[in-house]
């Protein structure tokens, strides 16, 4: 008679608990979920409208996460949700009638915070009083940068430490010279002067 091995088979389930809401969350539920239906219409509205969904938890009754809900209700991927959301009030602040292509914003939104007004604003004048694109915008960044580097005085950090190097050359040689007189000698203050003088004089002619 042939034994039977027995075989414990675990099975691990992930409960999602969900949560009830109340009737008037649910009637705001439905009313921003329309406005994230016609987001490509109105792209900061449906940003404006996934923040309030996610800050306030209305998907609770039917989801556990918001990224499930997301997925589920939009199709819309954690990344595209993400974006929507983060650059939806840059939008806003830049232009309050939300006239901005979402294109636009997530190139703006590479920016300083406390620089980015300014950036829109010169990249409008740029485009002539018009709405700028993204290449507009980056054009503007990347001009920015530029002038930053050429006021910088790192740029010439190289040139004046080897300038420097030379004039402690020069100076190293003439101190040599300096200790072979000998420290009673009446000359050697007169001749640390001129060595002074030289390694100046040696450091000027180098720039």
């Amino acid at each position: 008679m042939s034994k039977l091995s027995s075989q414990t088979i675990e099975i691990k389930t992930e409960v999602t608990v969900l949560e009830t809401i109340s009737l008037k969350e649910s009637s705001r539920l439905i009313e921003l979920e329309k406005v994230v239906t016609k987001g490509l219409q109105s792209w900061i509205e449906a940003g404006e409208a996934l923040i309030e969904i996610r800050d306030s938890r209305l998907y609770r009754v039917e989801f556990g996460t918001f990224e499930a809900y997301c997925q589920t209700r939009f199709k819309m991927g954690k990344a595209h949700a993400h974006r929507l959301m983060v650059a939806a009030p840059i939008a806003k602040d830049l232009s309050p009638i939300g006239n901005i292509p979402e294109s636009v914003v997530r190139e703006i939104a590479k920016v300083e915070p406390s620089k980015r007004q300014e950036v829109y604003d010169k990249a409008t004048e740029t485009a002539s009083g018009h709405v700028p694109t993204a290449r507009e915008i980056k054009q503007v960044v990347e001009m920015e940068e530029e002038e930053i580097k050429e006021t910088s005085p790192v740029k010439n950090q190289p040139m004046q430490i080897n300038i420097l190097n030379k004039g402690m050359t020069h100076y190293a040689a003439a101190k040599a010279e300096l200790d072979k007189i000998h420290k009673d000698d009446l000359h050697r203050e007169q001749a640390l002067k001129e060595i002074i003088r030289y390694a100046k004089n040696r450091l000027e002619a180098n720039k």
